[in-house]
């Protein structure tokens, strides 16, 4: 048998958006980390298995009912945060498979550094325009008005349908509003075993770097769309997204009074 602590943090959310659950498992040794790992989720959502290397320093891994997980962003905050605020861990870096992440306070605010990924223009259209994001084979359609993203799923994903489905990992749809300065988004993966995802993190990636490169906005507020709803702060710094939000901790009783 093998012993991990065992959480749910509900991520970037507010108090009128639920965010989304994100599972951690939390390990001591490379052993129990490894097979607990190896074992089979139970439930639906974001599993992140970490193992701390030491104080400062975890390495981490994500899978759900589908599979693994190249990358999750908003699983990352949630194990930056539970580490952070709960356990009191000065955590300052995250070993994913495929990039270190960093960790640190600016204030009272726990932030998170990716690298930004690489992009290019595929086609433009009236009204909006396909990006393509190869590393990790996610397209991402810029809208110029919201209505498109109150689109059915099968209409958006019909989009799609022109590109071999092995490129396709995922599907953001998102529009800026440069007037009042925020975005909103939507994005879907049912390839990977989940039809549309409650809050995104890793695709900040691609759109923090767009957003500023084609408005000027470094700092940029994010209300994802979907069935929970969330809310992610994002800005560019020194070629890197960073991510901030706010997490609660829940248990089988509730919602712990612990929240930042």
């Amino acid at each position: 048998m093998f012993k991990a602590q065992q959480v749910m943090v509900q991520t970037f959310c507010t108090a009128q958006l639920l965010g989304t659950r994100q599972y951690l498992n939390v390990y001591t040794d490379q052993e129990s980390w490894e097979v607990g790992y190896a074992s089979q989720v139970q439930k639906d959502g974001d599993h992140g298995f970490v193992f701390c290397l030491s104080s400062v320093q975890a390495r981490v891994r994500w899978k759900n009912l589908d599979g693994e997980i190249q990358l999750c962003g908003s699983g990352a905050y949630a194990i930056a945060w539970y580490l952070n605020v709960c356990l009191g861990a000065p955590l300052e870096q995250l070993h994913s498979l495929h990039y270190p992440l960093q960790v640190y306070w600016e204030g009272e605010q726990l932030c998170l550094s990716l690298p930004n990924a690489t992009f290019h223009e595929v086609s433009q259209w009236p009204g909006c325009t396909l990006y393509y994001d190869p590393n990790s084979g996610i397209y991402y359609l810029h809208l110029l008005t919201a209505e498109g993203l109150c689109a059915d799923d099968l209409a958006l994903w019909a989009f799609l349908r022109k590109f071999p489905p092995e490129s396709v990992h995922g599907f953001c749809v998102f529009v800026w509003n440069a007037q009042q300065g925020f975005g909103e988004l939507r994005y879907f993966t049912p390839m990977h075993g989940r039809n549309e995802d409650d809050v995104t993190g890793s695709v900040h990636r691609v759109l923090s770097p767009l957003i500023f490169q084609l408005y000027g906005v470094s700092q940029q507020h994010w209300y994802q769309r979907s069935r929970r709803g969330g809310y992610v702060l994002s800005y560019q710094r020194e070629g890197a997204t960073v991510l901030t939000g706010t997490c609660r901790l829940f248990s089988q009783q509730g919602v712990s009074q612990r929240q930042r």
